[in-house]
């Protein structure tokens, strides 16, 4: 029977050791993503950007990536740019050229952030749950 025992926690150890070694390449890949996109296309009003935030105190999700648009606005003579939260990069990006190349970038990135956010809600889950602690044999 310890066999079996030993063989569980080995497949459990496997299994969480893979889980935090995707989530490092799934970031680092967002990461490089989040530049690509960036050079990819003018910084100007219309740039699609892949957002990324982190807590103050990080979390196992962290960092957190989301879209956004620049646009730029004129107040009081000003000019000056906004960021803005949206859903469907895939048709607010650019046209032409950029907007090819920016195609691929997004999908893999919408892939990965898909990913992510499984991996992270699986965490999640496990974090929540009490421990099974068996009681101590009597003295």
């Amino acid at each position: 029977m310890s066999d079996l025992h030993d063989e569980v926690e080995q497949i459990l150890q496997q299994i969480a050791t893979k889980s935090v070694v995707s989530l490092a390449q799934i970031n680092r890949r967002l990461a490089e993503l989040d530049a690509q996109i960036k050079a990819a296309q003018p910084n100007s009003s219309g740039s699609v950007i892949l957002h990324s935030r982190r807590h103050e105190k990080p979390c196992a999700g962290c960092p957190h990536y989301s879209w956004s648009i620049w646009l730029e606005s004129t107040k009081r003579g000003v000019r000056h740019y906004s960021r803005y939260t949206i859903d469907n990069p895939q048709q607010r990006k650019r046209r032409g050229d950029i907007g090819r190349k920016l195609s691929p970038l997004i999908h893999e990135a919408e892939k990965l952030m898909a990913l992510k956010k499984k991996l992270t809600a699986s965490f999640a889950y496990l974090n929540k749950q009490p421990l099974y602690l068996p009681p101590e044999p009597p003295v």
